[in-house]
């Protein structure tokens, strides 16, 4: 029984991480640079040339790949969040948004 168990974890471990590539390659190839795709039609060269720099879009796939899954570095900061791209992605709204979000599941 255990070692019934402990097949399926295995498959199951090998069928993530098969799902997760074939998604990741599909974003990569698909037409477009991904630091242009990323910052929108109204980004400057400069900050395109910049995140491309920043998120290392110029690695092979595979350590691309690694990184995108954060095991072997983890997460440790938003890139778009960078004060060098002077990009302000905060609502001017503020957090009424999900300060309302409770009333509105009731």
């Amino acid at each position: 029984m255990v070692a019934f168990v402990l097949k399926r974890l295995v498959g199951l471990a090998l069928t993530l991480l098969a799902a997760s590539f074939l998604v990741f390659v599909v974003t990569e190839f698909s037409p477009g640079n991904v630091a242009r795709k990323t910052l929108g039609a109204y980004a400057t060269q400069a900050q395109v040339d910049l995140l491309y720099q920043r998120l290392k879009l110029g690695d092979p796939l595979l350590v691309r790949y690694g990184r995108w899954l954060g095991v072997l570095t983890g997460i440790l900061r938003d890139p778009l969040q960078d004060p060098d791209l002077k990009l302000d992605f905060r609502d001017p709204r503020g957090d009424r948004y999900f300060g309302n979000f409770g009333y509105s599941t009731l």
